[in-house]
């Protein structure tokens, strides 16, 4: 439910639900290695956008990333794995690109501010996977956040994790080693304030090191 800023001058309604990935099918993807889901992006928090809102904020992929990922793991992918992976990021760009049209159609004056994702290849929780399967999600993660960072426009801007190379250092990360600690999300509130309040920001970077963090796959 909405909840009251101290001084009085905004109103913050957070329709996140934890494990949600972008789209049915993702939900879908995911129900073939017998993933389950509390809902979709589109399906499930579009309808909870009020007409009067001013800013909306979206950081997904994370799960949808692991989703990929896992199918892949599971051989249930096929042959072509760079086939399978560069097919579901489209999908993903197509999917947020959806998301963004639907929060327009439902609060059209909104400033949409996206976090991209991090190189998730380089995180914690896949440090003990092999070199193949960190080459596998940092494609994943890195074309995910590509296709966020094409988002860019009037009204929308993206806020660059990717690029930040502080956002994957370790105390950046939970105990899990995927969630955000109170210091990542710190770093992503830092990062994305100026979004949030100015009239512009500056572009996502088109190349940088945290982008090869792990072996090339």
């Amino acid at each position: 439910r909405p909840v009251p800023i101290v001084n009085g001058t905004a109103t913050i309604n957070n329709t996140g639900v934890p494990g949600q990935v972008m789209s049915q099918h993702f939900e879908d993807l995911g129900r073939r290695i017998g993933r389950t889901y509390p809902g979709n992006f589109i399906t499930n928090q579009v309808p909870f956008v009020r007409a009067d809102t001013t800013v909306v904020t979206i950081f997904a992929g994370g799960n949808d990333a692991n989703t990929i990922g896992q199918v892949i793991q599971a051989q249930q992918a096929g042959d072509d794995l760079r086939g399978f992976i560069d097919q579901q990021v489209q999908r993903f760009g197509e999917d947020m690109a959806t998301l963004i049209r639907n929060v327009r159609q439902r609060a059209p004056a909104a400033k949409v501010v996206i976090l991209n994702l991090p190189n998730l290849g380089g995180s914690p929780y896949m440090s003990r996977s092999s070199a193949l399967d960190r080459g596998i999600m940092q494609r994943i993660a890195v074309g995910m956040s590509d296709r966020i960072n094409a988002q860019v426009g009037p009204n929308t801007f993206v806020v660059d994790l990717m690029c930040d190379a502080r956002i994957i250092e370790p105390a950046s990360f939970s105990s899990d080693g995927f969630h955000p600690s109170d210091r990542g999300y710190a770093l992503m509130a830092e990062l994305a304030y100026p979004a949030v309040v100015n009239a512009s920001h500056p572009a996502p970077a088109a190349d940088c090191a945290s982008r090869r963090v792990a072996p090339v796959f």
